[in-house]
């Protein structure tokens, strides 16, 4: 059934059914009277089989990328943090102006701790910007020219994928569609609420235009998958959430991440992280793959053309 309703002719309907303007809504009147085929005790288990097969490999490839970022914080001992908010703590006048800062979160014991850690990793510490390059390239538009284009809400914070990318001609583009992505980049929201949202840009989306509320990072030193694990873990997550200005929309400004540090990973670490994250997201395009393969044959059946 959820096939069905996810292909065009499922979709079809139940717009059909729709009303309202601002929010349309599908009317439970005409939910009730709506007919869907039956293509088949054989046919039906089929499809069945195929998405609990694309569910399975969901999950996988789920718990294979939260293995990687667990693997990666026990061998660095930033496992075992006491990361918790104190009520009251002191700090000195001299240490606010030395940091341009007078919002009190910033001196947050919580960060002290994470930072002392951190340098003292057992590998060592050292500032992202020397792992990873902060790029900050813009397209040049053509009003003519189709582009993928995405944003926040298309990142699978959940597996650091890039969930879809939504096709729009130049003239039509967003304001904010103009950072220009490669192939192997990883990006992280800059916007306090929605640090989760960090992915690893997929070979199909080279050249793929990206919201300006990312920032964008090429790998120097780390292989893209072990820069991807560090910028969605914990330690790394409440870095840029200190370092975040503003009232309304708080974000973090590119002129911070020279305040950013992360741990030393070792060779033998970062090659476990790459192998972890790998097998992830090709679990993650497999179940992708299987549920298309389901939407196809529904539709190819519901047509005749099977």
């Amino acid at each position: 059934m959820s096939t069905y309703f996810n292909t065009e002719i499922g979709r079809a309907l139940l717009t059909r059914g729709a009303y309202g303007m601002a929010q349309p809504h599908i009317a439970p009147s005409y939910l009730y009277t709506m007919r869907v085929p039956r293509l088949g005790e054989d046919f039906e288990r089929h499809i069945d089989s195929l998405v609990v097969q694309a569910y399975k490999c969901e999950e996988r490839g789920k718990a294979l990328y939260a293995e990687a970022k667990a693997l990666l914080l026990a061998e660095l001992g930033l496992d075992d943090l006491d990361l918790s908010h104190q009520p009251t703590y002191t700090r000195n006048f001299s240490e606010t102006w030395a940091a341009g800062r007078l919002d009190a979160e910033f001196y947050e014991p919580r960060y002290y701790t994470l930072l002392d850690r951190i340098r003292n990793s057992p590998y060592g510490a050292a500032p992202l910007l020397s792992k990873a390059r902060y790029i900050r390239e813009y397209a040049d538009i053509d009003p003519a020219k189709s582009y993928r284009y995405i944003e926040l809400a298309d990142i699978n914070q959940s597996i650091g994928t890039v969930e879809k990318a939504s096709e729009y001609r130049g003239d039509k583009l967003p304001s904010r569609a103009r950072l220009l992505l490669k192939s192997g980049d990883v990006v992280i929201s800059s916007v306090q609420g929605s640090l989760d949202k960090v992915a690893l840009i997929p070979e199909h989306l080279d050249g793929a235009l990206g919201s300006t509320g990312f920032f964008q990072f090429r790998p120097l030193e780390y292989p893209a998958e072990v820069l991807l694990v560090l910028l969605s873990s914990k330690p790394m997550q409440l870095q840029f959430h200190r370092h975040a200005r503003g009232a309304i929309l708080m974000a973090t400004a590119a002129s911070s991440l020279e305040d950013i540090f992360v741990p030393e990973v070792p060779d033998s670490l970062q090659e476990k992280i790459t192998e972890l994250i790998r097998k992830s997201h090709s679990s993650y395009d497999e179940a992708k793959r299987l549920l298309e393969e389901a939407k196809r044959r529904v539709e190819e059946m519901v047509l005749g053309e099977e």
